[in-house]
This record gives C-alpha cells, sequence and structure tokens, in this order.
C-alpha cells in the first residue's frame, strides 16, 4: 500500500498527469457516485429526508377555519395553567407556547388571547375566575400542565375544554403525535389541535364517534386523534349490547380480524344481531367508516355481504392450489417505494361529493393522498369512488398481475334513503391512510382528506382545522416524491457530471494526440 502511494506521490508531483486528466477523473468519480446515489435511493424508494428544523410558524389555516367565528364577534380564550416561565421551561411546553402567542399575530385581539392561571392558587379556578357553574366543572381535571380552551358566542354562551396530559409526565402531549408503544413523539401537532379545540368550543353541536371492538379492530393513536381533531368525542362500542345512537355522528370500523354476528339466538339475550345494528344505524342516517386490511386472513362473509348491499367489494383472485386471495393494487410509476404497493392516489372528481372532498382539501395543499398496500375495491349500483389509483395501475395477487385495468377504487362510499337523513358507508381498502407518518407529513394531505370526507358525507357540523402544518420531531419524513418522478430527477441531475466527464475525456485524448 505504500509503495502505491509512493508511485502516486511521484506520479502527480512530476506533472505526469495532465490537469484535464485530473479533471475527467474527478468528474468521473463524481458520475459513478450519482450512479451508486441512484441505486440506493431507488432501492430504498427515496421518500425520506432530514429536517433538521425546528422553527414554529404558524400558517393561514387557523385564520381560514375561524372566520366564521370572528364574523360573528365570537372569542376564544387560551388559557395554560401555570406562569408563562414554568411554560416556556417545559420542552414540550415551549412549543405550545409560541403556538399559541403566534396565533395573536394572526387573529384580531377581540377575538382571540392568551391567558396564563395558577391552577395552584385558584383550584377552581374554571368557576372563580372563569365563571362556569360547580355542575358544568365537576368533571374537569385541571393540572399544572394543562391548557383550557374557552369559548363564547356574542350572546354570552360560553364553553370550555381541557386538554390535561394524563399519559406522560412530560406534560402537553396532546399537542403531539405520540407513539405510546415506543414512548416517543413523533410530530408537533398543536396548531391543528389549537385551532381544533377552537371550533369545538365555539359549536354547540357535538357528535360521538364510536370505535367497534370485540373483533380484534385496530385503532391507531393517529387515528383517534384525527377523529378529536375532526370535532368528535371518541368512545368505544360493544354492538352485542344495546346502544343509543341518538347523538353518533360516525361508526368507525378498523381493521376488523374476526366476522360480526349475523343473528340473534345466543344464550345471552342482550346479545343480538351486531351487523343489524350497523344497517339499521346506516338507515336512519349514520355514516360507517369500515377500513380493511387486504392481507387479513380473517374470513368475513357477513361484514362483505353488508358491504355487496351497497355495491362494494373487494376483487378476489383463485389461485392454482384453489385459496381465494385478495387482489392488491401496484403502480410502480406513481408509488414511492420500489415494490410499487405505496401509492399515491388521484380525486375521482367524476363524483359531485368527491369533487367537492377535493375542492376543500386543495385549498391549503396539492392534496395528495398516500395509501399502502390497498386492496382493489369494485363497485356496482349508486356506489361511487372517491379515491383511484393511476391509470397505470395494476393488479397484483399470489405474485403476479392479475388485471391491468388502472384506476381501481382505493376509497369509495355508497348512500342509502333512511328517514329524514342520507346513510352513507365509507369503505378503505386500506388501513394505511391514517398511519401516523403518513397523518403528520407535510408532503401529504391524508389528514386533510380524512377531515373532508366526513364534513362533506357525514352531516358533520362545526367546520375542521384543514391545512395545519405538523412539527416533525424525529429526523425523518415522508417526501412526496414518486418513482417516477425521482428516476427523472436522477436521470437529469446526471446529466451534467456525466456530460462533463464526456467532455474532460475528449479533452484528455486531444491534448495527448497533440
Amino acid at each position: 500500500m505504500d509503495r502505491i502511494w509512493t508511485k502516486l506521490k511521484e506520479w502527480f508531483g512530476k506533472d505526469r498527469m495532465p490537469r484535464a486528466a485530473v479533471t475527467a477523473l474527478v468528474i468521473s468519480i463524481i458520475v459513478v457516485l450519482n450512479v451508486i446515489a441512484y441505486t440506493l435511493t431507488a432501492s430504498l424508494g427515496l421518500y425520506y429526508y432530514a429536517d433538521d428544523t425546528k422553527d414554529v410558524t404558524v400558517s393561514d389555516a387557523p385564520a381560514a377555519a375561524f372566520a366564521e367565528a370572528i364574523a360573528e364577534q365570537c372569542t376564544l380564550k387560551v388559557v395554560f395553567c401555570q406562569s408563562r416561565e414554568d411554560v416556556e421551561a417545559s420542552t414540550t411546553g415551549r412549543y405550545v407556547l409560541k403556538t399559541a402567542e403566534q396565533m395573536k399575530e394572526k387573529l384580531p385581539s377581540t377575538f382571540y388571547s392568551v391567558e396564563f392561571q395558577n391552577i395552584i392558587v385558584n383550584p377552581n379556578l374554571l368557576a372563580d375566575v372563569y365563571g362556569f357553574t360547580e355542575e358544568e366543572t365537576k368533571n374537569a381535571q385541571i393540572g399544572r400542565a394543562s391548557v383550557i380552551f374557552i369559548g363564547e358566542d356574542y350572546v354570552g354562551n360560553k364553553q370550555y375544554r381541557v386538554l390535561t396530559d394524563t399519559s406522560t409526565s412530560a406534560g402537553y402531549v396532546d399537542f403531539y403525535d405520540y407513539d405510546s408503544s415506543s414512548s416517543s413523539l413523533n410530530a408537533y401537532i398543536g396548531e391543528e389541535v389549537i385551532t381544533a379545540m377552537g371550533l369545538w368550543v365555539l359549536n354547540d353541536k357535538h357528535q360521538r364517534a364510536l370505535v367497534t371492538t370485540y373483533h380484534g379492530e385496530t385503532v391507531t393513536k393517529s387515528l383517534s386523534v384525527a377523529l378529536a381533531e375532526a370535532g368528535y368525542t371518541v368512545e368505544t362500542v360493544d354492538l352485542r349490547q344495546n346502544v343509543d345512537f341518538s347523538d353518533v355522528g360516525l361508526l368507525i370500523i378498523s381493521n376488523p380480524q374476526t366476522d360480526f354476528e349475523q343473528a340473534a339466538g345466543n344464550a345471552d339475550v342482550s346479545i343480538t344481531s351486531e351487523i343489524k345494528r350497523v344497517r339499521e344505524y346506516l338507515e336512519n342516517g349514520g355514516v360507517v367508516y369500515l377500513a380493511l386490511d387486504p392481507y387479513s386472513q380473517a374470513e368475513m362473509p357477513v361484514l362483505h355481504a353488508l358491504m355487496a348491499e351497497y355495491g362494494i367489494t373487494q376483487q378476489t383472485y383463485e389461485t392454482e392450489d384453489n385459496r381465494t386471495v385478495l387482489q392488491i393494487v401496484k403502480d410502480r410509476d406513481n408509488a414511492i417505494t420500489t415494490d410499487g404497493f405505496s401509492i399515491v392516489g388521484n380525486y375521482a372528481e367524476t363524483d359531485e361529493k368527491a369533487a367537492k372532498i377535493a375542492e376543500k382539501v386543495k385549498a391549503f395543499n396539492d392534496g395528495s393522498v398516500l395509501m399502502a398496500n390497498a386492496s382493489v375495491l369494485s363497485l356496482s349500483g349508486n356506489a361511487e369512488s372517491l379515491l383511484n389509483a393511476s391509470s397505470f395501475a395494476v393488479a397484483e395477487a399470489d405474485g403476479k398481475t392479475v388485471d391491468r385495468a388502472g384506476e381501481y377504487p382505493l376509497v369509495a362510499y355508497a348512500e342509502t334513503e333512511g328517514g329524514s337523513k342520507t346513510g352513507r358507508l365509507i369503505v378503505c381498502g386500506s388501513i394505511y391512510l391514517t398511519a401516523s407518518d403518513a397523518m403528520t407529513s407535510d408532503s401529504y394531505a391524508n389528514r386533510d382528506f380524512f377531515f373532508a370526507m366526513f364534513e362533506v358525507l357525514g352531516n358533520k357540523e362545526g367546520g375542521m382545522p384543514y391545512g395545519c402544518k405538523p412539527l416533525m420531531v424525529t429526523d425523518t419524513v415522508l417526501n412526496n416524491l414518486t418513482m417516477k418522478t425521482a428516476r427523472i430527477m436522477t436521470a437529469a441531475l446526471m446529466m451534467i457530471p456525466a456530460a462533463l466527464g464526456v467532455l474532460g475525456c475528449v479533452v484528455l485524448v486531444r491534448r495527448k494526440n497533440r
């Protein structure tokens, strides 16, 4: 090795290698490095980038969300239950304070204010300072790291809501996307939380969202948070028991692993048909959101029969060994991963409601919605698509392509007329729509799409916190870059060093042949 190094120094020192050759060598190395970088990024999907900034800057979304309340001369107070100095000293609380105070610059002072109250000095804060009755405040759980939102309309009707971190010792975790399994904070979503809580206390009509249990359902933290931000009070429900649906605005069935019961006949007389309750809720103007995992091995003929009644089915494929498997959407060009299963959906704007959803989402961003591992949905009757795969998409099953029709529905809905309201079944062929990384990404509109679905299809009143920007706490975030775009960009970037490399070689040859 030493001899090689010595020879190299002698070669360069004696100027045996022309400068043009050195230039060509350097450029060639750059070209090789570009090729290696392209290969690695292509294999990794080219969908991560580092974000080291921690600048909390409020967007224009809160002002848009509160426009109607401002016009109606309502007021909104954000109350921290400790001093400003204590909040600033909190690692998690300081970001909440920055957002709350930056909103003062975006919103009229006659509408919005930030206050600091010592809960230790004023243990009956809501009653003694803000005038709520003991009956109204009896269930309030307030601690030093609590934030209280108080809304008052133009005739003096007041409501409050308290966010108190009961999950961690850090405090203020309700303003973050929090992974309880790893005890880590993934993203700061304070702008959205403050906006959503403000909308909640300024609206006197609140609905419950019931999440079904007993079938192995998976409800992620990001899904629960999104439902709360949409203005719902989230509760779980066992449909084997009697259920009061009077103020239920949404029924969530998320990734069930066992089927629903079809008929009564159990020894326990309190148990009746689960699917009958779902059907009756729909027929009385209810909204059901059903998210399915295409890789699930569960057989659910009862639930699938309900979907079929509404004209929505999952496409299947019969394998050579007589197995029935679900078809999955694959699109290499419009995917962000090399396997082609993480794709960017297109809005089905031929349907009036789908177009309205797209309009609401695209008012704040380009509207890109990320989906992964989505089953191929087939629609009939009055079922309509909300989100489609591209025309280049194919259906894959059992490791091979089984259909090339393209534009497969990824999210669809169907309606039924019942009473004075219209019931709607919304089916998502993937459980990834509300995954944490997709919901907190600033590059994708999954969160706004989720909000818009329930505002347009869910008879939801009170507005949604559209367009609020998350701040990533972790070092990686999803970037809106498909494989087709990545290949084009990488090829374009490689053209310059490649051209310089060729030019250097030409100059070297010409100099050598003089």
